[in-house]
């Protein structure tokens, strides 16, 4: 079958086809040389279909990759399935109300960020999800309860503070929130701000 002919929709194809397993693989080949300053994990996320089909390529489930440097060398490398309710049950469909009002509800696939020692997999419409040094799930947060809505996939750290810089949205009011949450992990502040409406 020619390309043209592929009725694959295009993020399921070439780079962006979903693979299935999770892996660990150890001691890995390193061509040229890995400064031993880097002491670290290098951690990527994506949307990465469980079930191999998604319609939409902000719908695939969360998958993180990682590796870890120390002392020149890249210790490990894992890919791993973020835990969410739809690797526990696929047939979950995400446009359900129920679901969609749900806030551990997420795909945890857009973005992933460490903050106060731990590592967060984030999309726009849920709570984080918390990952461990392995990249294994942990669990969704809300922040002790402090949480009540939404948190954004992409937060920024503040570099003077070490705060955590964030905002909710939501498509019932309060519309629009303000999140502030301290250097070491803490929500601290909760701001709604006063917008029109949805848009």
């Amino acid at each position: 079958m020619s390309i043209a002919e592929d009725t694959t929709p295009v993020h399921l194809r070439g780079n962006g086809r979903p693979i299935q397993e999770e892996r660990t693989l150890t001691e890995l080949k390193v061509t040229g040389r890995i400064p031993r300053e880097l002491d670290g994990r290098y951690v990527r996320n994506g949307a990465n279909p469980k079930t191999g089909f998604s319609a939409h390529p902000f719908l695939g489930d969360g998958m993180v990759h990682g590796v870890r440097l120390r002392d020149g060398k890249a210790s490990w490398y894992r890919n791993r399935y973020v835990q969410t309710p739809f690797i526990a049950n696929p047939k979950l469909e995400i446009f359900d109300p129920a679901v969609a009002m749900d806030m551990t509800a997420s795909k945890a696939n857009t973005h992933v960020v460490g903050h106060a020692g731990k590592i967060l997999a984030l999309e726009e419409g849920h709570f984080p999800y918390v990952l461990d040094g392995n990249l294994d799930t942990v669990g969704p947060t809300d922040f002790g309860g402090a949480l009540k809505g939404s948190f954004t996939a992409h937060p920024k750290i503040c570099p003077v503070t070490g705060e955590m810089l964030a905002f909710g949205y939501s498509a019932m009011p309060p519309y629009l929130r303000y999140l502030r949450v301290s250097a070491d992990g803490k929500l601290v502040q909760t701001e709604n701000i006063t917008v029109g409406g949805r848009r």
